[in-house]
């Protein structure tokens, strides 16, 4: 016997939110395929159902991202966005991302979010500092993510520089008026 589809979008939300809660992330796409599976629900109330929810906690990978993306996201209005910074050559497609989200309407440093890798052993200080200011100044708001070598370790010098980067509190005070 089928449910009602009111009774079906509670039971869609509730695979959703047990997804998330179980610690399988906000993953929208494994939770739509999921909660379709258990539902009849066409695949449009599934994803309307899902922006509710969305938070992209895994990350966008700014290498990828095009216009048709930004305009999916701009419908789903995420509550948060992550991309990476671990090499150069991230800048430039990171640059490019930051754009796209300009465009529309997607870009607060409140809602794009940039893991920056940092501590790695031809790494320093300054050269850090300056590519975490490099994605405040596209907009963003940088998370200092440290290195660590084969054994899992991590200079202890680099802690106390990291703790200045990734807290958005420590961060939005810091650069007040910039951010």
């Amino acid at each position: 016997m089928e449910l009602p589809v009111t009774a079906q979008l509670v039971q869609a939300g509730a695979f959703l939110l047990l997804g998330a809660v179980l610690g399988l992330g906000y993953d929208i796409l494994g939770g739509l395929r999921d909660a379709a599976r258990r539902t009849s629900l066409p695949g449009d109330a599934l994803f309307f159902l899902a922006a509710a929810m969305a938070l992209f906690t895994g990350g966008l990978e700014a290498k990828i991202l095009k216009a048709w993306h930004c305009e999916l996201l701009a419908d789903l209005k995420p509550e948060r966005m992550y991309f990476a910074y671990d090499t150069p050559d991230d800048y430039e497609p990171l640059e490019a991302a930051s754009r796209l989200l300009k465009e529309y309407g997607l870009l607060t440093s409140r809602k794009c979010g940039v893991y920056c890798l940092c501590g790695y052993p031809s790494d320093s200080f300054g050269k850090a500092e300056a590519r975490f200011m490099e994605v405040v100044n596209l907009g963003m708001c940088p998370y200092a993510m440290l290195w660590r070598d084969k054994d899992g370790k991590v200079n202890p010098d680099w802690k106390s520089f990291q703790r200045l980067w990734v807290s958005p509190q420590i961060i939005y005070t810091r650069l007040k008026g910039v951010l």
